[in-house]
């Protein structure tokens, strides 16, 4: 049967045919804004009598034709936004659609549950195996007792006068059977039960054991930030040696086992390889020959990573709510069971309350409640895999949905995960009143609750907002703070975010030691857990620490390992401020034309179509920045004074508000001052830095007392240039 048209299209077909040559983001903008104008007064195009509730009532069935249309073409598209980066009208597009089409609101919601669960992706948990167990257990199975009574039916179907007294002895003699087997298969149960609980147990305890061994294998494995700087010093000193003499095997030696613990395996790998090609003694010919084998094994076998304690939680109790809203109440009760059993781990190896209260609150609930929480649980999972650069409203409008739902089942738990999202969102597009709110409400609760893992996700984005804010040292102890908690509750991925901000911190506040040491933590966490955008950063504020710490070799490593990674995962933003970096330290080592090339190059790198325009100004801020130090390097001051200037210019022009980046600008520019005899001027910018540095009055760590910044490129403090050009 044909589809009968709308009414509304043949009562005003000027106006159909207007919005019907509008794309999908244009018809929702304009009827938003039909919506909510306080007077109507018609639209140019549409018939004049309309009125407003037509004119919506037109805009709506056309989107409803417009998305149907579209379904198939939306779907390709979303496919490939699951694999790679779309522009941010798409992104608007493909949302817009799925919250209009109406075949999408038709599909099963079930089945949407299944397939999101299904493909949430990350680390398979240890205790998995658990699971298998339940799975192994809800399989079909050959039923006994309905091939006993089909045996039955059968012989009864040729029941005659004659046989009947045997036929009911043959009944007899079955049914007995029947209930002999009922009888061997309840014990049968009973035992697997109770064999099930126990190898459940023993699994818990396993997995207990287990991470107590790989804590202590990290225990050991940290490195002090004295062994660090040890280490980088060995490296430097080596590669100095080696450019004077290339085939010096103690140098590559010392060289390959100082990369091996700053975690630059394929550099330790090839200075062994080399050193193998020279070396003549046996001994430790043997000890490099062993390194060798143990670093191509590390190269090619990565580490798999291993679910956190709440990865393997959550995932129970996803499992354990779409087995309730299935009707498999065994299968519930077995995921309930087993995530309960996460939790007292949790509790026991933690102090985190937060698995055993989700667990109370969730056992008691019905199958409505359930199915309602579980998309909200998965609409929260997806939302926090969203990359904040732009567009933040989407996932801003789908966080407080959530929230609604949450708060009216009384899921205050749950609240806390929204609130760490909003806290991000919010923050990202400048909304840090409404953000701050949140976090300072939730932060009570998870400190008054004991919720651990709360309670560090949100002291990391109060920090954050600490740094919008201007206040670095808050921001650094609450980066701290956050670090400890993670510790304690031995999560080592979750961690990764507070101290990549960390190592960002004291790497502009020119507190490289501690800068380096962090990196190095965070280069190792990235590698373990896979996270490429990570270890790129890392190894980026490795190399800048590396090279605020005069090794200009080490550094080189770090930022062309960065470089690499950007490259492989086209993370282009990261990329360009890697390459300016790396002028910088070319520039230190003398190679002032190439120094030159790639921060030019730099500058015109595209940043592709993720980035917005202001986003892109901000990237090009950071690279203008290293622009003025490299042509300082290279004693073309007028250059550097020229880059410094436009530096400072467009941070006001973009509103940017880092005061120790600004005061490093102005003491830049007023050392290119002071290298043309611009004394008066050098002066006055050393005094604005003073000002910028003076504007933070405690260090970034308990051992700077006095000022943040003690130390920069040149090597001198900023008091002792002003008594430099002050008589």
């Amino acid at each position: 049967m044909e589809k009968k048209e709308p009414e509304i299209f043949s009562k005003y077909p000027e106006c159909r045919k207007q919005f019907q040559d509008m794309t999908l983001n244009m018809l929702c903008d304009f009827e938003d804004d039909i919506a909510k104008a306080k007077e109507y007064f018609g639209v140019v195009g549409c018939e004049i009598n309309m009125s407003r509730a037509e004119m919506l009532e037109l805009i709506g069935e056309t989107i409803k034709e417009k998305t149907a249309g579209e379904h198939d073409k939306l779907m390709v598209l979303y496919q490939r936004s699951l694999k790679e980066i779309l522009t941010p009208e798409e992104h608007r597009w493909i949302f817009l659609h799925r919250n209009r089409c109406e075949k999408c609101k038709q599909e099963t919601r079930l089945n949407r549950l299944k397939a999101r669960i299904g493909s949430s992706g990350g680390s398979t948990p240890k205790s998995i195996k658990i699971r298998d167990i339940n799975n192994n257990s809800n399989q079909k199975k050959p039923n006994i007792f309905v091939s006993k009574i089909a045996e039955i039916k059968k012989q009864l179907s040729s029941i005659n006068v004659r046989n009947i007294k045997t036929i009911a002895k043959k009944r007899t003699v079955v049914v007995a059977s029947i209930i002999v087997s009922v009888i061997v298969a309840v014990l049968t149960v009973s035992v697997l039960i109770r064999n099930y609980n126990a190898k459940k147990i023993d699994l818990a305890k396993t997995a207990q054991q287990d991470r107590g061994a790989r804590k202590e294998f990290q225990v050991k494995k940290r490195r002090t930030s004295q062994e660090i700087m040890r280490y980088a010093q060995q490296y430097e000193d080596a590669s100095r040696k080696l450019k004077k003499q290339p085939q010096d095997p103690i140098s590559l030696l010392a060289r390959g086992e100082a990369a091996e613990e700053l975690n630059l395996l394929g550099k330790a790998l090839e200075d062994y390889q080399s050193y193998l090609k020279l070396a003549t003694d046996v001994s430790s010919r043997a000890i490099a020959e062993g390194k060798v084998t143990k670093l191509q094994a590390a190269i090619n076998t990565p580490i798999k990573p291993e679910a956190t304690y709440y990865e393997e939680f959550n995932s129970f109790l996803n499992s354990y709510l779409l087995s309730l809203i299935e009707g498999k109440s065994t299968r519930a009760q077995d995921e309930l069971e087993t995530a309960q059993a996460v939790a007292k781990l949790m509790l026991k190896n933690t102090g985190d309350r937060v698995g055993v209260d989700q667990i109370e609150f969730y056992s008691k609930l019905s199958v409505d409640t359930a199915k309602e929480l579980l998309e909200a649980r998965l609409e929260t999972e997806e939302v926090s895999k969203v990359v904040a650069i732009d567009h933040f409203q989407d996932s801003i409008d789908k966080l407080y949905k959530v929230k609604n739902v949450f708060v009216r089942h009384g899921a205050d738990i749950e609240n806390q995960s929204v609130a760490v999202l909003l806290a991000k969102f919010l923050s990202k597009a400048g909304r840090l009143a409404e953000a701050r709110t949140k976090v300072d409400q939730w932060l009570a609760v998870s400190k008054n609750e004991s919720y651990l893992f709360n309670q560090a996700q949100l002291l990391f984005w109060d920090g954050q907002m600490n740094v919008y804010e201007r206040k670095e040292q808050e921001a650094v102890r609450k980066f701290q703070r956050s670090i400890e908690i993670y510790q304690s509750i031995d999560d080592d991925k979750f961690i990764l975010y507070p101290i990549m901000l960390l190592s960002y911190l004291y790497n502009i506040a020119d507190k490289n030691e501690l800068a380096l040491s962090k990196s190095m933590e965070g280069v190792v966490g990235s590698l373990k857990y896979n996270h490429a955008a990570f270890s790129s950063q890392f190894l980026q504020e490795a190399g800048i620490a590396a090279a605020g710490l005069n090794m200009p070799n080490l550094a080189k490593i770090y930022l062309e390992s960065s470089i690499k990674a950007c490259e492989k995962e086209e993370l282009w933003g990261y990329r360009i401020v890697a390459k300016a970096a790396l002028s910088s330290v070319l520039a230190m080592m003398g190679e002032k034309q190439k120094a030159i090339d790639l921060i030019n190059e730099a500058k015109t790198l595209d940043l592709g179509k993720s980035f917005d325009p202001t986003a892109k100004q901000q990237q090009l801020l950071h690279v203008i920045s290293y622009e003025g130090k490299v042509y300082g390097l290279a004693k073309d001051f007028v250059k550097s004074e020229r880059a410094y200037r436009e530096a400072i210019s467009l941070s006001k022009e973009l509103g940017y508000k880092n005061i120790l980046v600004i005061g490093q600008w102005r003491k830049g520019l007023g050392e290119a001052l002071l290298e043309q005899k611009r004394n008066e001027e050098a002066l006055q910018e050393f005094k604005l830095a003073e000002e910028e540095f003076r504007k933070v009055s405690e260090g970034l760590h308990p051992e700077s007392k006095n000022r943040l910044l003690d130390r920069s490129f040149s090597g001198k403090e900023i008091d002792e240039l002003i008594k430099l050009v002050q008589p």
